[in-house]
């Protein structure tokens, strides 16, 4: 055996002068295929285990966002679609010939009978022909005639309805008389022969739909609006209010996005928005979240969809919420991200500490038997045994 006088070192190193051989040294090899060892074990794990979570939080939210939205689109039509119906029902009436315009008393009564079925409506106009104006109003369904000039857009209206018959939603649009914006819905009236009778106006109250979605926001919880286009906000829970403004006030029906008094809805557009869901992106809808900034740093949601059936633009019906909500579950899934590189990290430096010692002995073995071929016995130390059978 190799003996010497001194103790066993605690650390071998490799003496110089080893004679120059091809391949990896030890001290490399081991920890490089224990470190690819556990990459290969572990990257799959964690990978797997945080693209899982992500998926399935993003798929919560998208879905949770989509039903909330669906109930917010759904009370807007719950508020639109009857005004529709019960205008419908009457220019039906006069199609198959049960009715007939000039007979007032009939008109009324089935016109009062519309309102009655439509509390959002403020009134229904019957524009003759000759564009006389008979008034029908709710208040023990009084009549009369309208000698004051007709809106620029409901005249407009009626005017289309020549070459375009049917029911049409048009505006908003500020009303004189009412003080207020409001929405049109237009019913061309045509006889058995196809001829012209008229057209049925009705008018409904931009506020009576924001004391609406007033009550929507106590249900779902959030805050919803409906933009017309993306510039001007139509209705929003602050619009309920008495006395908040509903228009700019600078000949506009409706007050912009940019001024509105909701700073979070003030700012959907001004920031590029990130997706609100990275890996499930929403079916029938847009979201997006964005940085605010007005008593700190804060994140904001936007879940919207764009809706084509109330005008000749577009509405942006919507709600948004703060990304607090929300937090807890991006948490989650940021802590699973963490943790499984804290633990790749760990495994990979467990890897090369075990890589480094099991290739010590080795190194010692090395060591001793340069010496040995070098004659050079004072040198070669006794080696100190270890787990490894054959080196020992």
């Amino acid at each position: 055996g190799l003996v010497a006088a001194d103790p066993p070192p605690g650390h071998i190193r490799a003496a110089a002068g080893f004679p120059a051989e091809s391949g990896m040294p030890i001290a490399w090899l081991l920890p490089l295929v224990l470190t690819v060892l556990v990459l290969a074990a572990v990257v799959p794990v964690v990978l797997l285990g945080y693209l899982g979570a992500r998926d399935n939080t993003d798929r919560l939210m998208r879905d949770r966002g989509e039903l909330v939205l669906d109930v917010v689109v759904d009370r807007v039509a719950a508020h639109l679609d009857p005004v529709h119906a019960q205008l419908a029902y009457v220019a039906d009436a006069v199609k198959t010939g049960a009715l007939d315009p000039r007979d007032e008393a009939a008109m009324g009564i089935y016109v009062a009978g519309a309102l009655a079925g439509t509390p959002q409506v403020n009134g229904i106009a019957l524009i003759r022909p000759d564009l006389t104006v008979r008034r029908i109003h709710r208040r023990g369904h009084q009549s009369y005639e309208e000698t004051a000039v007709m809106p620029q857009a409901v005249r407009q209206s009626v005017n289309e309805s020549r070459s375009d018959p049917g029911l049409r939603w048009f505006g908003p649009f500020w009303s004189t008389v009412l003080r207020e914006p409001v929405l049109g819905l237009r019913a061309s009236l045509r006889g058995p022969a196809d001829d012209e009778k008229g057209v049925l106006v009705a008018l409904v109250s931009v506020a009576k739909l924001s004391h609406y979605m007033a009550e929507v926001a106590n249900d779902i919880e959030q805050t919803p609006f409906v933009l017309v286009g993306r510039e001007h906000v139509l209705a929003h829970p602050a619009l309920a209010r008495p006395g908040a403004a509903t228009s700019s006030g600078h000949g506009e029906p409706l007050q912009t996005v940019e001024a509105f008094e909701d700073g979070v809805l003030a700012r959907i557009w001004t920031r590029k928005g990130n997706p609100l869901t990275s890996s499930q992106p929403f079916r029938r809808s847009q979201g997006h979240w964005s940085w605010f900034e007005p008593d700190g740093f804060k994140v904001n949601a936007y879940v919207y969809r764009t809706i084509t059936d109330y005008g000749a633009l577009p509405w942006t019906v919507g709600f948004h919420y703060p990304g607090t909500e929300t937090r807890r579950e991006r948490w989650i899934v940021a802590g699973i991200g963490l943790g499984g590189l804290a633990l790749l990290s760990l495994a990979i430096a467990t890897a090369v500490l075990v890589g480094r010692r099991l290739g010590q002995p080795m190194l010692g073995l090395a060591h001793a038997a340069a010496r040995v071929e070098a004659l050079d016995f004072a040198s070669a130390r006794t080696l100190p045994r270890g787990p490894v059978r054959e080196i020992n």
